[in-house]
């Protein structure tokens, strides 16, 4: 049988799907996972979701989800059954995406072409975010930030329609009620993008409804007690230390960490190229590779460089890898855009792809061997780990061995310090009275 680039291209994402379900598989719970069930097993969900709030962080919509999603935290394929909702509805939300822009711009593609690029982007998407850890697994952390991506994509994906109708309006205000209530980068950028749309031409009331909905949301979270209760936590950095700050932030995500992150997401997205050069419909016509290659890259610049002003001045210090992921998501739809429509104006190219697709699925499979044998010998160290604790009867200290490489996990280990709050969470977390200390070697 002879093997077509979509062959490739679809071993290439399915190696995608069992990487991130085998990961999903070895997950375990860490940091502040603890907190949440130890609280909610002293205090009632309303009781905790108050005092989360009034007391450490106005992220309203996003307090009530992950009290909501660690309710069921005693069961015992839990994360992995969380880990693969995300998944599926991330998925969901970019074929939707992906589906109104077919339709918008009669591009003709069919659905299995749609659902496989679909796949593909969230390839592109995972490899461009840093620090993938906290951010996609980690429930703690992903109910805020890769969710509120989820949730811009279902109200994109609305927003694309060329009519609206009731439930399209309802799509966006609940998807704007959500990122307003869980990421502040998100929701100020989506903010900063609907300022800048209104000298365009568009639906005006769309337009006004989704900021008034977004600058609502975020307002409940800006302005409650718990987080200015946290804003006195933080420093404030005079202004040129600012500046040093989000400079060093911005040049590390874009060109310190770009082996790690962009590279890998430019090569995994090549299949939108391909897509490109197979389109039967010419858009773009004033398409220039060298002007909107430079448009894209300040693009990806500037949401980089805002992404970091807003956290780090907020925060007092360098923005955490997990906050950037709104600057991976719109990076990751600026190089996939320019990919595909650089594909469209370069037809007359032949070109084998088959021999640069076979080395992705090739290296996709190198990286599913080395990360399964590193995600299940971490798994392997928590849940030993635990059960050492667990079974220790002593009143006294106990000291734990150091967990395994977390790979593309969060890892849950502990410090030497026994009141270190990483240590505080997890005895809490589990109920035990003695001390938890890291072995020093």
């Amino acid at each position: 049988m002879k093997i077509k680039t979509s062959h490739l291209i679809f071993v290439q994402g399915i190696l995608l799907v069992v990487f991130l379900f085998i990961t999903a598989w070895f997950n375990r719970f860490s940091a502040d996972d603890y907190l949440f069930i130890g609280r909610l097993r002293d205090f009632s969900f309303f009781e905790f979701y108050e005092k989360l709030y009034l007391t450490w962080n106005g992220r309203w919509t996003y307090n009530f989800a992950i009290l909501f999603f660690m309710k069921f935290s005693e069961y015992k394929y839990f994360l992995f059954a969380f880990n693969g909702l995300s998944f599926l509805l991330l998925f969901y939300s970019i074929y939707l995406v992906l589906a109104a822009l077919n339709k918008k711009y009669e591009t003709n593609f069919n659905i299995k072409t749609v659902l496989l690029y679909a796949i593909v982007f969230i390839g592109v998407f995972f490899f461009f975010t840093h620090f993938t850890g906290q951010s996609w697994f980690w429930i703690s952390a992903s109910l805020a930030y890769l969710w509120s991506c989820i949730f811009f994509l279902f109200g994109l994906s609305s927003w694309l329609k060329q009519t609206h109708r009731f439930f399209d309006y309802l799509v966006i205000i609940v998807c704007c009620l959500y990122i307003g209530g869980s990421n502040e980068v998100l929701a100020l950028l989506t903010i900063l993008i609907l300022f800048v749309s209104f000298f365009f031409k568009g639906n005006t009331v769309l337009k006004a409804i989704t900021s008034i909905v977004m600058l609502g949301s975020i307002s409940v979270n800006y302005f409650s007690v718990g987080t200015t209760f946290r804003d006195n936590l933080t420093p404030n950095l005079p202004f040129v230390e600012l500046v040093l700050y989000v400079g060093y932030g911005t040049v590390k995500y874009v060109f310190i960490d770009f082996y790690k992150t962009i590279l890998p997401a430019i090569i995994f997205g090549f299949p939108f190229f391909i897509l490109g050069t197979k389109s039967s419909v010419q858009l773009y016509k004033n398409f220039n590779i060298k002007k909107d290659l430079f448009k894209t890259l300040i693009f990806v610049f500037l949401v980089v460089f805002i992404n970091q002003f807003i956290v780090i001045y907020a925060l007092g210090g360098l923005a955490p890898d997990r906050s950037t992921i709104t600057s991976s998501l719109f990076s990751s739809l600026a190089i996939v855009r320019f990919m595909f429509l650089y594909g469209i104006h370069s037809k007359e190219i032949k070109i084998n792809f088959k021999p640069a697709l076979l080395i992705v699925v090739v290296l996709m499979l190198v990286f599913n061997g080395v990360f399964y044998r590193i995600h299940k010998n971490y798994s392997q160290s928590v849940d030993e780990r635990t059960i050492v604790i667990l079974s220790n009867n002593k009143n006294e200290p106990i000291r734990l061995k150091k967990l395994n490489n977390a790979g593309y996990l969060n890892s849950a280990e502990i410090t030497a310090d026994s009141t270190n709050f990483l240590n505080q969470h997890l005895k809490y977390g589990l109920g035990v009275e003695q001390q938890i200390i890291l072995q020093e070697n």
